[in-house]
């Protein structure tokens, strides 16, 4: 869930009726889903970059002696 911020996404509790709540709004409000379209790829850049992901391999990596 930290992972999802409003200038990405929508977060919520994945229950039928949120879900549908969440689906009815962004089709009344295109504006919305153009910000965070807009914003997703900066902040996949910024946080699943080749190097954050080393960065994630690396520590999860045991040295075996």
């Amino acid at each position: 869930p930290e992972m999802i911020t409003p200038e990405v996404g929508i977060l919520c509790e994945p229950t039928i009726e949120n879900i549908r709540q969440v689906i009815e709004h962004l089709h009344t409000h295109p504006g919305e889903v153009d910000r965070i379209s807009k914003n997703c790829r900066n902040y996949a850049v910024k946080h699943f970059s080749e190097k954050n992901a080393e960065d994630i391999v690396s520590s999860y990596r045991i040295e075996v002696h």
